[in-house]
């Protein structure tokens, strides 16, 4: 598996960054979403993307931070596309396990009104993605992949992304499987807007979703 998030630094100085950044992840776990879509969470992970750049050739664009995505842009759009339909088979399947075993919730919607959706249009579909992706991407998953390599590095940010949202209280299998494939455009792309697109375009087909679910309910 090809990544384009790459250092060489010394070992000690990759393992530290990598330290950091799983000390930041836990933080966040630790406060359970409580801090979720407010200015201290982005500034934490800021402040350790920061601090690991250091480790990096280029500072932060070695980390994502910049205007090229590889192979290319153009690149992405149709691949996110195939990635989006990944998850939602995988996820269907899971479901049709549950299903099959008597185990599958009913499928409702999220929102209690119509009202709700511009709320979550701003926190769920921009800034969601860009703290999340900050510190779930660039934070936890640069340092991993240069310190454990590209694949380990997916296995574990696709857990942690899971775990993030067991902590805000609506886990899917969905959320799993979006945290590997967000993960593994983030180190092939070696961009970090990559994800963050992923990551909003997702969010606003759930939007989408819930929106059915309240009209047909």
């Amino acid at each position: 598996m090809e990544s384009h998030i790459r250092s060489d630094a010394r070992p000690e100085a990759l393992r530290l960054a990598a330290l950091v950044g799983i000390g930041a992840v836990a933080l966040d776990l630790a406060l359970r979403g409580a801090w979720a879509y407010t200015l201290p969470r982005l500034g934490l992970g800021l402040a350790v993307v920061l601090f690991q750049a250091r480790s990096f050739p280029g500072g932060l664009r070695g980390m994502g931070f910049r205007i090229q995505a590889e192979p290319r842009w153009s690149y992405w759009p149709r691949t996110g596309v195939r990635l989006g339909l990944a998850v939602l088979g995988a996820s269907l399947v899971v479901a049709l396990g549950l299903w099959l075993v008597g185990s599958l919730p009913p499928l409702r919607s999220g929102f209690a009104n119509a009202g709700e959706a511009l709320p979550f249009l701003w926190q769920g579909c921009l800034w969601a993605p860009i703290e999340e992706e900050l510190l779930y991407r660039a934070a936890l998953c640069a340092p991993l992949a240069v310190w454990l390599g590209p694949r380990i590095t997916v296995l574990l940010g696709g857990l942690a992304f899971a775990v993030l949202h067991l902590a805000y209280g609506n886990l899917g299998p969905n959320h799993l499987f979006a945290g590997f494939v967000l993960t593994w455009a983030y180190l092939r792309s070696g961009n970090l807007l990559v994800p963050i697109a992923l990551h909003a375009a997702g969010n606003v087909l759930v939007l989408l979703l819930n929106l059915i679910l309240l009209a047909v309910a």
